[in-house]
C-alpha cells in the first residue's frame, strides 16, 4: 500500500476519514476545498485502501459517503 505525500488532497482525505470516520463531498468541499472527492477517493482505491462507498439518502436525493475499514485504519502504515 503506497502512503500519499503529506500534504496532498490524498493525505488529507485519509487523515479527515482517521478522525471522523466517513466522509461526504460536502464535508471535503467545507473542510479543505475538495471539490473532486471521487476522483481523490479512487486515487487511494489505486493506492491500495480498501475505502468503502455508503449511500446515505437526505430531502433532496442521495449523496456518497466513503470510510475504510476499521482494521486498516488501525493499522501502523496509514500514516
Amino acid at each position: 500500500m503506497h502512503v500519499p505525500k503529506k500534504g496532498t488532497q490524498c493525505d488529507v482525505v485519509l487523515r479527515y476519514i482517521q478522525k471522523f470516520g466517513s466522509i461526504t463531498a460536502l464535508q471535503a468541499m467545507e473542510a479543505f476545498q475538495c471539490y473532486r472527492l471521487a476522483a481523490r477517493i479512487k486515487d487511494l482505491r489505486d493506492m491500495g485502501y480498501s475505502i468503502e462507498t455508503h449511500t446515505d439518502e437526505n430531502k433532496k436525493g442521495t449523496h456518497a459517503r466513503y470510510t475504510i475499514p476499521e482494521e486498516e485504519l488501525k493499522q501502523p502504515s496509514l500514516f
